[in-house]
């Protein structure tokens, strides 16, 4: 039975409305090994965020091109048969504020006319020097590519060339040099030099189309490193640390599904602080009193709210179904800008959808928090899993020693975004496989992990990870990148 549907994106609408992506490989321009470790770092995440997350896992490899020539992304979209190209740079991240990327972009396909878009993304006005189609992302529709003549994108060039007058909007998006919209006004004039993607835009015009760039939601769920940018690429680094600055950050809400877990009478179970998920995870997996939950999480401030959740449910202070208004009460003691207690917490939003779910549940987990959590025994534990793995094996052995059978979960704790800003793919496998198998070797038929309830032997013998992506399918679409 399943608990919570996924609150997490879907990008199963890609395959749907034929979106293709293209990732330009610059890696072979950036200077910083740094920036260009986290460029691919972020491409990483990514790429894994697709297959975990989408029904059509055998089309991944066919969904995303990498390749130094964006001309050559485009064109083989089309002839995979397309109806868009989103095509971005190695250091582009669709995480920034707000909303995800794809999120947003899902939302301005749905309701924007197809035959209304030609080229979208950052249009820059360069003056005598016509317009400039920034490099780092743009979207290409690739119906109206095909009827105009398969355009190419058009590369830098000193030399002088006569295009169309441009029009554009008033407004800018900052800083005067980026409109809105630019059109085709009236005759032609010579300019000086042309920029990236001035063909294509010069084609866009032509065609009688109004050419807009990214609107602002959309500018602002995405983030670019410019890695390539010798001058301030150290200042792009800021990216890197206020993620990892997250990090103290409370997950008040669960962005993760929850299944009914078959019972195969846990009598300890090891999970992150995040949300509700120890409270959930005791209930689906049917603790009884004297067994032992084991909340860890690198966070402190983490185990604090949840010893603070718990301890309200047990003293019933609260209801499962006034957990909703106990958060946001708990969040608005942290505040101290009138800004709803976000900077500590994330997920604040999600906090409704969740008290929906539970009081779909709220008579049966009522009743185990009546009558079964008060009778278990609670340990709160700050561990980082991403330290040496023997020693975090260890402390899981030492801390349920006198417990026989132990269900680990280990939430999104090896595909998070921050971690995965330092942490490569294969790096965050191997951690984590080395932990199983350290607990493993302490004892084959103690430990158990994965939404089956699988003992660890059978997980590692089946390759097959909890929330972490299978490592064959990730291999179909890893890039090989230049450098």
């Amino acid at each position: 039975m399943e608990i919570f549907k996924s609150l997490k994106l879907n990008y199963d609408w890609l395959f749907e409305k034929k979106v293709a992506i293209g990732i330009i490989d610059t890696s072979e321009k950036i200077n910083s090994d740094l920036l260009r470790s986290v460029s691919k770092n972020i491409i990483d995440y990514w790429f894994e965020d697709f297959i975990k997350t989408t029904s059509n896992k055998n089309k991944i490899e066919k969904l995303v091109n990498v390749n130094t020539d964006p001309d050559d992304i485009i064109t083989w979209a089309s002839e995979s048969n397309y109806e868009y190209v989103l095509v971005s740079s190695l250091g582009t991240s669709f995480k920034n504020t707000g909303p995800e990327f794809f999120t947003v972009l899902e939302k301005f396909l749905n309701e924007t006319p197809q035959d209304d878009i030609t080229i979208v993304g950052h249009i820059l006005d360069k003056q005598e020097e016509y317009y400039q189609l920034h490099h780092q992302m743009f979207l290409v529709n690739l119906d109206w590519w095909r009827k105009n003549g398969k355009p190419k994108l058009g590369n830098q060039n000193s030399d002088p060339k006569t295009l169309s007058i441009v029009t554009r909007s008033l407004e800018s998006h900052h800083d005067g040099y980026t409109p809105l919209w630019i059109e085709q006004g009236s005759g032609t004039q010579n300019y000086t030099k042309t920029h990236f993607g001035w063909n294509i835009i010069e084609t866009a015009l032509q065609s009688g189309k109004r050419v807009h760039s990214f609107n602002s939601e959309l500018r602002r769920s995405k983030y670019y490193l410019y890695p390539e940018v010798k001058s301030d690429a150290h200042t792009k680094q800021h990216h890197i640390t206020k993620w990892l600055l997250t990090m103290s950050k409370h997950f008040i809400a669960n962005t993760e599904s929850f299944y009914k877990m078959p019972n195969k009478n846990f009598d300890s179970i090891v999970c992150s602080a995040g949300g509700i998920s120890p409270l959930m995870l005791a209930w689906q997996l049917n603790l009884k009193p004297d067994n032992q939950l084991f909340i860890t999480d690198i966070n402190h401030f983490a185990l604090v709210c949840q010893k603070k959740l718990l301890d309200a449910l047990i003293s019933k202070s609260i209801t499962v179904n006034q957990i909703e208004s106990y958060l946001i009460n708990m969040s608005n003691e942290f505040d101290v800008d009138n800004n709803n207690g976000f900077q500590m917490f994330h997920s604040f939003s999600k906090i409704s959808n969740m008290q929906k779910e539970i009081n779909a549940h709220s008579s049966e987990l009522q009743n185990f928090v009546d009558t079964v959590l008060p009778n278990i025994r609670i340990i709160y534990k700050d561990i980082d899993y991403f330290n040496d793995s023997p020693s975090v094996a260890k402390r899981i052995e030492e801390l349920s020693k006198d417990y026989k059978k132990v269900y680990i979960n280990v939430s999104n704790i090896f595909h998070y975004y921050p971690t995965s800003l330092l942490y490569s793919y294969d790096e965050r496998y191997d951690i984590f496989k080395r932990l199983l198998k350290n607990l493993d070797y302490q004892n084959s038929n103690k430990y158990f992990t994965s939404m089956s309830a699988e003992s660890i032997s059978t997980f590692l013998n089946n390759e097959v990870f909890n929330l972490m992506t299978n490592k064959k399918e990730f291999d179909t679409v890893r890039p090989q990148w230049k450098k």
